[in-house]
């Protein structure tokens, strides 16, 4: 089945024999055949790409059946369960959204509502993980006297102290 981008093309084409057998400038003709073909390709790039990220995000708009699909296990880490956004049916004909968790080792819903059921799952969005800038960083304890004491050449005095000049000053 040919693309609304593809009879587009073949219209102008059509077009541009028209203008050939009308005796227009061949190769001006053929010079805007090749950039409009550029062109569309380019937008058939983007659009390939758009209909890829649109199909990546899917799951978090459509979400899952838990009876069709659990989550998967390999982004549980290192735990045996995973969490997730959840329609919970909290069978008093109530819906409301929530958190779950699916335990691997039970094979059963965790729900944030007791007795809730999961109707529908969604992923949670994947995030990078940041190692804490401070992991290397040894940890300083200063008593009162020793603050107090501190003299401007302390590597920790501006830190600590601040640097409490006025504008006055």
């Amino acid at each position: 089945m040919k693309s609304v981008i593809d009879f587009l093309i073949d219209d102008y084409e059509r077009e541009l024999d028209d203008f050939k057998e009308w005796g227009m400038n061949y190769d001006a003709l053929e010079y805007a055949r090749k950039n409009i073909r550029d062109y569309v390709d380019a937008l058939q790039a983007r659009a390939e790409k758009a209909e890829a990220m649109v199909e990546a995000l899917r799951p978090y708009r459509d979400g899952y059946d838990p009876k069709e699909r659990l989550p998967d296990r390999a982004r549980c880490g290192h735990g045996a369960t995973t969490n997730v956004f959840a329609l919970l049916d909290l069978g008093n004909g109530y819906l409301i959204r929530g958190r779950a968790s699916y335990s691997f080792e039970t094979s059963k819903w965790m729900t944030s509502s007791l007795g809730a059921n999961v109707v529908r799952w969604y992923p949670l969005p994947e995030t990078e993980h940041k190692p804490d800038p401070l992991e290397d960083v040894p940890f300083v304890s200063l008593s009162n006297e020793e603050i107090a004491a501190m003299t401007p050449e302390h590597p920790l005095y501006k830190l600590v102290k601040g640097d409490r000049k006025c504008k006055d000053e």
